[in-house]
């Protein structure tokens, strides 16, 4: 299977975090996909949680939200949030709190 493609259509986030961060979400999607989670809600969460998991690790306060076509608006912490886009899912990934 190929490696999905990646946009990213907003960040403010450094370098080093914004890599790391869409090699989680490209790793745990690619092992969602090959899983063949049936339901797309099972697949969102699936892949929330544990980018939730492997980021709260070390810093808590990550917020997570994954779906398709949507806009947002929302406070976050300096260098700390990232939208991209992997194939036809959006990530939306911010810092607060």
């Amino acid at each position: 299977m190929e490696e999905p493609k990646c946009n990213i259509l907003y960040e403010h986030m450094n370098e080093e975090k914004k890599i790391k961060l869409i090699n989680v979400a490209k790793e745990v999607y690619h092992n969602i996909n090959n899983n063949k989670i049936n339901s797309w809600r099972c697949a969102t969460i699936a892949l929330r949680d544990k980018i939730k998991e492997i980021f709260d690790y070390n810093e808590k306060g990550w917020h997570i939200i994954i779906g398709y076509k949507f806009g947002f608006f929302c406070t976050h912490e300096v260098y700390n949030a990232l939208h991209f886009k992997l194939d036809h899912v959006e990530f939306l990934i911010f810092k607060h709190g």
